[in-house]
């Protein structure tokens, strides 16, 4: 009865602990995620990251801007001036600087009103 009742704190034990800890960092290159991810042939999930729709602009880059844009927390505007300069090369060239060149204009005029002169 003894060696039951140890069993059963020490699994009430490592329950308890599991909660204790500290959740682990994000990490947009895991290989886990829900059962609805792809899989390769082999059943290891394929991460989001590992895959792109609509060519391979971003997938051939050592760090992927969505990874910067989510690292550091950028707001709408500043992320797209990133995912636009980082891909103008590759994908819409003068279209992509003209986008660029849009998002600066609303960061300006959203964050730098002009303020009338007093007269």
């Amino acid at each position: 009865m003894t060696q039951l009742t140890s069993a059963k704190s020490q699994a009430a034990e490592a329950a308890a602990s599991k909660f204790d800890r500290a959740p682990p960092a994000v990490n947009l290159r895991a290989k886990a995620g829900p059962p609805n991810m792809d899989y390769d042939p082999v059943g290891t999930v394929v991460s989001a990251l590992d895959t792109q729709v609509g060519g391979d602009h971003y997938s051939r880059m050592k760090i992927q801007p969505i990874e910067f844009i989510q690292g550091n927390d950028l707001e709408f505007c500043v992320a797209n001036i990133v995912k636009y300069a980082c891909r103008h090369r590759f994908k819409n060239g003068k279209q992509d600087l003209l986008k660029i060149k849009h998002y600066v204009d609303l960061i300006i005029e959203n964050e730098y009103p002009e303020k009338p002169d007093p007269d």
